[in-house]
């Protein structure tokens, strides 16, 4: 009985992968329902870190102007 609660559920996921907004590479993947919400992209560890001191830089140099 479990097995077939495990196939019904699985048959109404479907697989969502999520990638690096700056980089396009993937960082996972993960099998949502149709009522889950929705899945959006980030950053990878690298990319994310050089986006962090973009905005250190940009803010460096608005304190700089005040």
């Amino acid at each position: 009985m479990a097995e077939t609660l495990k196939s019904k559920e699985s048959e109404n996921k479907y697989p969502v992968m999520s990638r690096c907004a700056a980089c396009k590479k993937i960082m996972g993947i993960a099998f949502m329902g149709p009522n889950e919400g929705e899945f959006s992209d980030g950053f990878c560890p690298e990319c994310f870190e050089k986006e962090a001191e973009k905005i250190r830089e940009f803010k460096e140099k608005r304190k700089e102007k005040k």
